[in-house]
């Protein structure tokens, strides 16, 4: 059999092991700090154990035993502080808890010098085992109350707890308390002569892992998982080894005809030792092999993977082809590439985007052969794949293709890429079609993704164009009424004209005033039709102040009907934005025109520009007051959902695209209101540094 000191040896170096790790590899924090501090006490209790199995002298253990017990002490308090790290409590109460626990496991280290603890040792077939004395059983009793108090914490937290992360690490700790503290309790039952092999220094080892493990790991496997991979691991190490062992005592009975069992538990820890190795040295080996050997072609699969992966982010489906064309013809070296997507009407799929020689043929029938055969497959396919399919493979053939990779939403195939030979000759092997097969899948969702988020656009811009037109309806209306009284003037003086021909000044003054008016009618016109038109979006440096000046200019008919004052107060220093300037306007309208409906007659709607500063830098800030009604606060959290209106007649459309464009360019949209006490709103937008611009610019 195995000698006494070699479990508590293994569990020393595991432990001292897993202490480094989680140094390594831990996330930094008082979790780490209380882990590692435990490590360190249960490496001193490890070879506590080493030291009464493997020493024969008596005074050298007794010493050395009295020595590392201070390790047993401090490693009872560092179980509880680190059920306490694990997670966020009321840090005063706690704190000094542990700092009173560590406070009396320092007194029971001090009366540890005197002996008071344990005053001989005795001697076993397993070696030497502590005799307590009569003060032994307060150690045991305060051992004991710092598990309870560590179980019942990380019991409280596992049930209580809405954070799934934390529940699982929790579960974990659980588990390995199940099986470790049992096996712990062992080691005390031969000090009050209860003659049992103490397995502590094993449950202690395996709990040191699981919980190294759960620190460490940020994306923790459920329990289930873990336990049954760790069973059947076990379960498969078990079958393989069993045999081995069972062949060795027969081979020793054999040769010697006499079996020792020690080398026999020998030869079974070397076995399953090698059991657990291997797997991982043969991938580290495989893996500095293909690094070494084959270098170049590692690299391409590498690049091939980060290119599968970053493909779902392109959005833009003429980017998309292009960067899926350039991609697989340089890093694979083929002489074309090929991508054929499903038309709108389902019936064909078209050639789209090719690179290296063109492909002839510029689409296929949605029950062409060629496609159906591919369509029904879900990998890469090579044109000895269709070796018999006349058909197919005259397509292959013709086109010049060696492999094809179907891309599929679903059961529909949405498209094809079709891929030449490689240049020097070189195949297509079972690494590159395993990327491929990937790259094919990713393909399929960033395609569909392209399809949805244009869609999505689309909406975009008949939800934009369709607030435009209310807003623009109220403008038209408010502005007819503002292009008459110009129109009555101009109209008296061509009816005056002729009678008043001689007279200069009449003519002169007259003359000038109706140029103006057919000027100011003429602006206000250009500003609605600007206002009116669908534009894409065109971020450029745009001064806020001159938006404002536009946007008074639209609303200042609106107010003048509804008698209501339009102030301004525009910062002279003011820094450009980056933004569009029609959907800037647009923004302003949307506001200016909410804030002059919701005040009545009489009050006043104010707008003031100026820089501010927060942490994340510079803003331009647009605010608009009104001295309205105010919005309930009951409603105040809904203003910006799309549909969501308090008016009579409106689409409640303005506000939620008003905070989608001014997020777009970085900014954000604040109310601040009070029921009967007005609203105000503020449009903040980064500024812009790159350039000096002139006071008042």
């Amino acid at each position: 059999m195995l000698p006494s000191w070699f479990v508590p040896l293994v569990a020393a170096l595991a432990t001292a092991a897993l202490g480094v790790f989680v140094a390594v590899r831990g996330p930094r924090g008082e979790l780490r700090a209380a882990f590692l501090f435990f490590a360190a006490t249960l490496v001193f209790w490890h070879c506590f154990y080493l030291v009464l199995y493997l020493i024969p002298d008596y005074q050298t253990a007794f010493e050395g035993a009295r020595i590392l017990r201070v390790g047993s002490f401090y490693m009872v308090a560092a179980v509880l502080h680190l059920a306490v790290s694990a997670r966020a409590r009321p840090r005063r109460l706690w704190r000094w808890i542990v700092i009173g626990n560590y406070a009396l496991a320092t007194s029971f280290v001090v009366a540890n010098v005197f002996d008071v603890w344990v005053k001989e040792l005795r001697r076993t077939d397993a070696g030497y085992v502590t005799v307590g004395t009569r003060w032994y059983s307060i150690l045991s009793l305060y051992a004991l109350l710092n598990f309870l108090v560590a179980i019942s914490l990380s019991v409280r937290d596992y049930w209580i707890t809405r954070d799934p992360r934390v529940r699982q690490q929790v579960g974990f700790w659980l588990a390995g308390m199940l099986v470790a503290l049992p096996l712990g309790l062992t080691n005390f039952l031969p000090v009050y002569g209860v003659e049992f092999p103490p397995l502590g220094n094993l449950g202690a080892a395996l709990w040191t892992g699981i919980v190294a493990y759960a620190i460490v790991r940020h994306r923790l496997m459920d329990i289930d998982v873990f336990v049954t991979k760790g069973l059947a691991y076990a379960a498969v190490t078990l079958v393989l080894v069993t045999p081995a062992i069972a062949v060795s005592v027969i081979l020793q009975w054999w040769a010697f005809r006499a079996v020792d069992y020690e080398f026999t538990a020998a030869l079974a820890v070397l076995f399953l030792s090698i059991a657990v190795c291997f797997p991982l040295v043969v991938f580290s080996a495989e893996e500095r092999l293909q690094r070494s050997l084959f270098r170049a072609r590692t690299q391409t699969r590498r690049d091939l993977a980060a290119f599968s992966r970053s493909m779902v982010k392109i959005l833009d489906r003429q980017r998309l082809m292009a960067e899926i064309c350039n991609r697989l013809h340089d890093l694979l070296d083929v002489e074309r590439v090929a991508i054929y997507l499903l038309d709108s009407s389902g019936t064909r799929l078209e050639l789209r985007k090719s690179q290296g020689t063109h492909a002839e043929t510029t689409e296929f029938g949605s029950q062409h052969p060629f496609v159906r055969w591919l369509g029904r497959r879900s990998e890469p396919s090579l044109r000895e794949d269709a070796e018999g399919l006349d058909t197919v493979q005259a397509v292959f053939v013709e086109q010049g293709w060696e492999v094809c990779l179907p891309m599929h939403s679903g059961r529909q195939m949405l498209g094809f890429l079709a891929l030449g030979a490689r240049h020097g000759r070189q195949a297509f092997a079972g690494g590159d079609l395993e990327q491929l097969a990937a790259i094919s899948d990713e393909a399929g969702v960033a395609f569909e993704n392209a399809r949805l988020y244009e869609e999505v656009r689309r909406s975009r811009a008949i939800i934009d164009r369709t607030s435009r037109l209310s807003s623009l309806g109220t403008l038209a209306a408010g502005i007819a009424h503002e292009i008459r009284n110009p129109l009555v003037s101009i109209h008296t003086f061509f009816q005056m004209a002729p009678t008043r021909l001689g007279d200069e000044e009449f003519m002169t003054s007259f003359l000038g005033l109706a140029g103006e008016e057919v000027q100011r009618i003429s602006s206000l016109v250009d500003e609605l039709l600007i206002f009116g038109k669908s534009t894409t979006t065109n971020p450029t440096e745009v001064q806020p102040n001159e938006v404002v000046d536009r946007g008074l200019a639209l609303l200042a008919p609106q107010a003048r009907q509804k008698n209501v004052t339009l102030d301004r107060s525009l910062s002279e220093s003011l820094p450009p934005v980056l933004a569009d300037g029609d959907q800037l306007l647009q923004v302003l309208v949307n506001l200016l025109l909410n804030a002059i409906q919701a005040t009545l007659s009489g009050g006043r709607v104010t707008v003031e520009t100026r820089l501010i500063t927060d942490e994340t830098g510079e803003f331009c800030q647009i605010e608009i007051v009104d001295t309205g009604v105010g919005i309930p606060a009951s409603v105040r959290e809904a203003i910006f959902d799309p549909f969501f209106t308090t008016k009579d007649r409106g689409t409640g459309l303005g506000l939620s695209v008003a905070h989608r464009i001014v997020a777009e360019f970085g900014g954000f949209l604040s109310v601040e209101s009070a029921e009967g006490q007005g609203s105000r709103f503020s449009v903040n937008l980064p500024a812009c540094r790159n350039l000096e611009f002139p006071a008042g610019a």
